[in-house]
Formats: C-alpha cells, structure tokens, sequence
C-alpha cells in the first residue's frame, strides 16, 4: 500500500513539472498602466466604510516624490472616492481616537530661504465623516 501512495505521490508531482509554459503579453490596460505606480496601499481596519491610504509614485525623486492618497468607498454603483493629501518623501500612518478621522505623520522635503531642500515633519489630521459626500478636511500642524 505504501508503495502504490508513493507511486502515485510521484507521478503527481512529475506532471505539475512537465506543465508547458504560457506566454503572457503586455496590457494596454490604462487603469493598469495607472495601477503600476501604485507604490503601497494599507487598508483601514475599524471604519464605516472601506477606507485605504496609498502612494502613487511620481515627481521627482530627489524631492519628495510620492503623493499620498485616501480612497474611500461609496457603494457598488459609484466605487471610490479619491483624495489626493500630499506630495510626501515619506509617512506613517498613527493611530486615531475616533472612527472617521486620521492621523498622518509625514515627512516631505521643502526649500528654506537659500534654497536648499530642507525635510519638514508635519502631523496631518484628516476628517472622513463626509468622505462619502465627496470631501474631506485636513489640518496640517508642523512638528518641531
């Protein structure tokens, strides 16, 4: 019996690698095209509704070089809203006390009064109670 299992267990696994290669060509998808810059996307847990931050990359790279969004679903018919926050080098989402708002830290280069790029921390505040409506607010407090 046990060698009719091994047996078996071979053959099964001789044919999965004898499966024949599958060329894929490229897309000319826009929305894919567009989905390729996507850089990161972390998803709310604990929301009313389905709520994701992502980055998107673009710009220049020496100079911040990703922009921050919020997308935020709606329903089945009209999809997500999308918001665009900031042009940022990087950000780390904080926990939030309240349902409905964020709270970002993000870091993003600046120019100071001689010109030379200068990294700013700033915490962002984002309200989503109307997020649903189609707007946001935002606050920005720079931190020291």
């Amino acid at each position: 019996m046990k060698t009719i299992f091994m047996t078996a267990l071979f053959m099964i696994l001789s044919a999965s690698a004898f499966a024949g290669s599958v060329t894929v060509k490229a897309t000319d998808s826009d929305m894919l095209k567009s989905a390729a810059n996507v850089d990161y996307v972390q998803y709310l847990k604990g929301q009313d509704t389905d709520v994701k931050i992502f980055s998107v990359s673009g710009g220049d790279p020496a100079m911040n070089g990703a922009y921050l969004n919020v997308a935020v679903f709606v329903d089945v018919e009209t999809g997500w809203n999308v918001f665009q926050l900031a042009n940022v080098r990087n950000y780390k989402l904080l926990p939030s006390a309240k349902k409905g708002y964020l709270k970002i830290k993000l870091v993003r280069d600046n120019f100071n009064r001689n010109g030379d790029i200068v990294q700013e921390n700033v915490m962002l505040f984002v309200n989503l109670t109307k997020a649903q409506d189609g707007e946001i607010q935002t606050e920005e407090v720079l931190l020291k």
